[in-house]
């Protein structure tokens, strides 16, 4: 039922379900501390995305936080949700509380919302997240504060962070690429046959 936007054709395409997008849902689902290093142009955004809407359309009370380099790229984020939700049909889609709102999505009848913020240094802090995501996050100046503002609500297990980012070649020692350093060091590696390596 997922649609999205696609530029290059500039046109409304269903999302389709290839086997790599598939297992990275499967990854998404099984673990709760993901790093995703991740190429341009894959649609790991839209899934992400349509992801994190079926958590919030199907659980009472959860919270999604999406966040971004900027407000708008935030906004340009949590705009890819809204866009997956609203080309739901009419019984898939649940009401929102408030449609003008372009920095939230939230539905009446689950009390379950995604908020979109820029990265700053406080940004979910003492957070009662479900799930937080960071996209393209090689590009967020307050990365490492963040991930400390973050990191003790995913380290006692009641929430899940997945960041995912390309690689800055020309910055080697950001905070994701830091992050991608430190989840290959010693990982074993699963190659799956859609092409996606995983490491644990």
């Amino acid at each position: 039922y997922a649609y999205i936007l696609d530029h290059e054709l500039k046109k409304r395409v269903k999302w389709q379900p290839w086997q790599y997008l598939l297992d990275l849902l499967d990854v998404l689902d099984e673990f709760d501390d993901i790093v995703l290093f991740k190429a341009r142009q894959l649609g790991w955004t839209w899934t992400v995305s349509g992801w994190a809407d079926h958590k919030v359309s199907f659980s009472e009370a959860a919270k999604g936080l999406l966040l971004s380099q900027g407000e708008k790229e935030a906004w340009d984020f949590l705009g890819k949700a809204k866009y997956i939700i609203r080309q739901l049909p009419d019984y898939l889609r649940l009401t929102e509380k408030h449609t003008d709102n372009r920095a939230l999505l939230d539905f009446k009848s689950t009390d379950s919302l995604l908020e979109a913020l820029p990265s700053t240094d406080k940004a979910g802090r003492s957070t009662d997240a479900s799930f937080v995501l960071r996209d393209e996050l090689a590009q967020h100046p307050f990365g490492k504060e963040n991930f400390a503002a973050i990191g003790p609500t995913v380290d006692a297990g009641s929430s899940k962070l997945i960041d995912l980012s390309t690689i800055d070649k020309m910055d080697l020692e950001n905070h994701f690429t830091e992050r991608v350093n430190k989840a290959l060091m010693g990982a074993s590696r699963k190659d799956l046959p859609s092409g996606l390596s995983v490491y644990t």
